[in-house]
């Protein structure tokens, strides 16, 4: 071996290493910005289910309050002697006495949420002590 193609073998030998370490940096960056775009797709679709969530209870609670709202009315119709026995016997009557209304959060995106607190996004970072706080109410 002569001394000047050991040395042009070395300085081949160090680019290839060079330019490996150079490619696995690129994917490792590309998988990092992969990683974080799915980790913000999940996060989107998480806060949207809990957005979903939320109108389905207000729906909920609605029509519960349109209900004792119907049912007050009515027993203060009684009250005032606006109704008649003949009057209860119709269905809009069947369940006059009956004002259980079983309520039950819908606590999905939120349950979704605990799974993934660890990969939130630092722009929705900011809404994590305002939902914690609204998981605390639940």
């Amino acid at each position: 071996m002569e001394s000047g193609k050991t040395t042009k073998y070395f300085k081949y030998a160090i680019g290839e290493i060079v330019l490996v370490v150079i490619g696995i940096l690129i994917a490792l960056s590309i998988n990092n910005w992969n990683q974080q775009k799915n980790n913000e797709a999940k996060i989107t679709s998480i806060l949207k289910e809990m957005q979903s969530d939320i109108v389905t209870d207000l729906k909920a609670s609605n029509m519960i309050f349109d209900y004792h709202v119907l049912t007050d009315s009515i027993a203060k119709s009684f009250l005032n002697n606006r109704y008649t026995a003949e009057d209860v016997r119709k269905p809009r009557f069947y369940r006059i006495g009956y004002n259980y209304r079983d309520f039950k959060i819908v606590t999905n995106g939120f349950d979704n949420l605990k799974g993934t607190i660890d990969n939130v996004p630092e722009k929705y970072a900011v809404l994590l002590p305002e939902i914690k706080d609204l998981e605390v109410s639940i």
